[in-house]
């Protein structure tokens, strides 16, 4: 899911913890904002675009779209 409001993030990133626990399902849905998808695209790293700091992991996107790869190719981290 991608994003450009602070309070969507907390309502769709923070929150889908408690939606979970409260209907017994996973969902995993990743929650970035614009200028982290922008960054990836551009081969930034995971702690200059502040993924780490995501309440809903973006590892799994991050692999389906090879990111590591676009930042080889870049010759970044």
């Amino acid at each position: 899911m991608n994003l450009v409001c602070p309070f969507c993030s907390l309502m769709f990133d923070a929150n889908q913890r408690g939606i979970e626990t409260q209907f017994g399902s996973e969902f995993a849905i990743p929650v970035l904002y614009l200028p982290q998808i922008v960054g990836l695209a551009m081969g930034l790293s995971r702690k200059e675009l502040g993924l780490n700091l995501n309440a809903v992991s973006t590892k799994k996107l991050e692999s389906a779209l090879e990111v590591e790869t676009l930042r080889k190719d870049r010759g970044g981290q």
